[in-house]
C-alpha cells in the first residue's frame, strides 16, 4: 500500500481518545506539521511501520502499561526516528487520563 506523506512528523496513539486529547490542547498551527496514526491496538504497530517510517520523526503517545512501554522500547531500538513521549503523562494511565486529571491537583 502506498501513502502520500504531507508532513515531517507523525503522532502515534494507542487509542482514539488519546488522539482527541492531543488535538484538544494544540493549536491548528501546532498540528499542521503532524500526520496521525491511531493504532486502536498495539498489534497493529508492525503493519503501521511502513507508513510511520516515511516520516522524519515518529512521536509515540502509547499507554503507560507494560505493553505500551515494551512497544515504545522496541520501536526506539529499531530506529532513532522513534521518540517516546510518555514522560509527559508519566503518572497517568495514558494521555487521555492525564488530560482529564491535569487540573484536579492529583
Amino acid at each position: 500500500m502506498q501513502f502520500t506523506i504531507l508532513s515531517q512528523k507523525v503522532g502515534v496513539f494507542e487509542g482514539f481518545f488519546d488522539f482527541l486529547s492531543f488535538i484538544s490542547f494544540l493549536s491548528t498551527k501546532e498540528l499542521k506539521p503532524f500526520s496521525f496514526c491511531i493504532l486502536n491496538s498495539l498489534s497493529f504497530f508492525e503493519k503501521s511501520r511502513p507508513f510511520l517510517e516515511q516520516h522524519n520523526a515518529i512521536h509515540l503517545y502509547l499507554d503507560n502499561d507494560i505493553a505500551g512501554i515494551n512497544t515504545a522500547s522496541y520501536a526506539k531500538s529499531l530506529n532513532e526516528k522513534y521518540h517516546d513521549e510518555s514522560a509527559l503523562y508519566k503518572n497517568y494511565k495514558d494521555l487521555n487520563d492525564w488530560m482529564i486529571n491535569i487540573g484536579k491537583g492529583r
